[in-house]
């Protein structure tokens, strides 16, 4: 019988060391896969490395021609610009001289409306609907069609204020054929 547990021994002994010669094996396999991924990794951040350091080389060429080719053209570039400006200078000159005369136009065109109103407002008076009668003036800003008083008429019709209602609106869509006058409460006013 003792051979038995001297072989049960030996048996069990190269049972464990199977055992632990797995274990190594498989983690040999591990840390080769480990490594395997790693260089992966590694070879392919250096492709990305190699493609970027050549893309980065093309740019750099291209911008150093474009630099030179604006380096050529910027001599008759200055020439050219210079020429530019003083074209440019005359253009703005000439603009602003239409702009103020724009403006002094609007400016004395707003003066009259001014007093077109202050003149509506102060002729509303009557007694009658005979005193009352209408002004076409043309503009929204007056109200297109206003009823007045007979002086409120007779100084909206001067010609001061009539180059001023030429300008016609066309938001002004009343016609006088469709109002009437009414004289309510001492005001002229349009029905």
């Amino acid at each position: 019988m003792p051979d038995n547990t001297s072989d049960d021994s030996t048996s069990d002994e190269r049972e464990e060391q199977n055992s632990i010669q797995g274990n190594i094996f498989k983690w040999l396999i591990i840390i080769l896969v480990v490594l395997l991924l790693f260089a992966s990794v590694l070879m392919a951040l250096g492709y990305l490395l190699n493609e970027n350091e050549k893309k980065t080389k093309a740019q750099i060429t291209e911008i150093r021609n474009t630099e030179a080719l604006v380096a050529e053209t910027k001599s008759t570039e200055f020439q050219s610009a210079k020429q530019e400006r003083n074209v440019q200078e005359k253009v703005k000159k000439k603009a602003e001289e239409k702009s103020k005369a724009q403006l002094f136009n609007d400016l004395a065109r707003l003066r009259d409306l001014e007093q077109a109103k202050q003149i509506i407002v102060n002729n509303l008076v009557c007694q009658d609907v005979r005193q009352c009668h209408f002004v076409d003036t043309g503009t929204i800003e007056l109200g297109c069609v206003v009823a007045v008083n007979a002086i409120g008429k007779s100084m909206l019709t001067r010609e001061q204020f009539t180059r001023t209602f030429s300008l016609n609106d066309e938001q002004c869509e009343e016609q006088i054929s469709e109002l009437s006058l009414t004289c309510r409460h001492n005001i002229c006013s349009i029905e």
